[in-house]
C-alpha cells in the first residue's frame, strides 16, 4: 500500500516527500528519540553543529561563500546553528549561576536604592527565560552593521543575516569552554572571565569577517568594535523610546503604572537617608 505525505498528501517514493520535503514519520515522538536527534545534529561529523563550527574555524571564508552560493547540505542551517549554541550557552550560564551573579552585581552598584533589590531578583529571571532569543534578536543589528561597513561587497541583507548567524554562533560555541570555568572559579573572578570571554568573541567574529571579506584582521576588529558600540547605542535608544512611549500610555491611555511602586520606594529611601543625615 502506497503511503502519502502527511503534510501535503503527495505519494511518497522514499523517506522524504518530493513535493514539500517532509520526512516520513510513522511513529510517536519519545524523549529518548528527541534527545538522540539533538545529539545527532550537534555531533554529526558530516553536517552537524560541531562540524560546521570546526569548518568555520579552519576555513570561514569557504564555508560562508559556499553556503551563500547554494551549497548548504554540508553545513548546519545558520539560524538553527546560532540558536542551538545560544541555548547550550544559556543552560550552562543558568547552572553556573552567572545570571544570578549579574543580578547581585547590579544591586551592588547602588545598594541603598530599593529598586536594586528588585533588579537583583528580576533581571536574572529575565536573562534565564529570554537570553537565547536575545542572541537571535541581536543578529539583525549586527547585520545592519556589516551591511554598512562592507557595503562595497553588495550582499543582500539576508546574506548578512546568514554571515552574522554563523560568526556569532561560532563565537558562542568556541567560548563554551571558557563558560565551563564558571563552575570552578570563585564568584569574585566572574567579571574577569566575562571580559576574557567578550574579547575572545570579538576576535573570533573579526577573524571570520576578515577571512570572508578578505581584509586585514585589525581592520575587521576595529569595524566589529564599532559595530558592537552601535548595537549598544541602539539598544539604549530603543529602551529609552520604549519607556517614553509606555509613560505616555500610562498618562494618557490609562495603562497600569508599573513604575509607581519603584518611584515610591526610591522616594522613601531618599527621605530616610536625608533624615539620617540631618540627625
Amino acid at each position: 500500500m502506497e503511503s502519502s505525505c502527511k503534510s501535503c498528501g503527495t505519494v511518497l517514493n522514499g523517506t522524504y516527500c518530493s513535493n514539500c520535503g517532509q520526512r516520513s514519520i510513522n511513529k510517536r515522538f519519545t524523549v529518548k528519540e528527541s534527545v538522540g536527534w539533538l545529539l545527532t545534529n550537534i555531533f554529526n561529523l558530516e553536517k552537524g553543529f560541531l562540524h560546521t563550527t570546526w569548518a568555520l574555524i579552519r576555513q570561514p571564508g569557504k564555508v560562508i561563500s559556499e553556503y551563500l552560493s547554494g551549497i548548504t547540505i554540508p553545513y548546519a542551517h545558520p539560524f538553527r546553528f546560532i540558536f542551538v549554541w545560544a541555548t547550550v550557552s544559556t543552560i550552562i550560564a543558568v547552572y553556573t549561576g552567572v545570571y544570578d551573579e549579574i543580578g547581585k552585581m547590579t544591586a551592588e552598584m547602588n545598594p541603598e536604592n530599593p529598586v536594586s533589590d528588585i533588579m537583583a531578583k528580576e533581571y536574572p529571571k529575565f536573562l534565564k527565560q529570554y537570553m537565547s532569543f536575545m542572541y537571535m534578536a541581536f543578529i539583525p543589528f549586527f547585520a545592519i552593521g556589516t551591511k554598512i561597513f562592507y557595503r562595497k561587497h553588495k550582499l543582500y541583507f539576508a546574506e548578512h543575516l546568514i554571515l552574522n548567524s554563523f560568526s556569532q554562533g561560532a563565537a558562542i560555541a568556541i567560548g563554551l569552554p571558557l563558560m565551563m570555568c564558571y563552575f570552578v572559579i570563585p564568584h569574585e573572578s566572574y567579571t574577569i572571565l566575562g571580559t576574557v570571554t567578550l574579547v575572545v568573541s570579538i576576535l573570533i567574529v573579526s577573524y571570520i569577517n576578515s577571512r570572508f571579506f578578505k581584509e586585514n584582521i585589525f581592520l575587521s576588529i576595529l569595524k566589529y568594535i564599532l559595530n558592537y558600540a552601535i548595537l549598544l547605542i541602539i539598544i539604549l535608544a530603543l529602551g529609552f523610546i520604549t519607556v517614553l512611549i509606555h509613560g505616555l500610555l500610562i498618562k494618557y491611555a490609562g495603562f497600569e503604572n508599573v513604575y509607581e511602586s519603584f518611584i515610591e520606594a526610591t522616594k522613601a529611601a531618599n527621605a530616610a537617608k536625608a533624615a539620617e543625615i540631618a540627625q
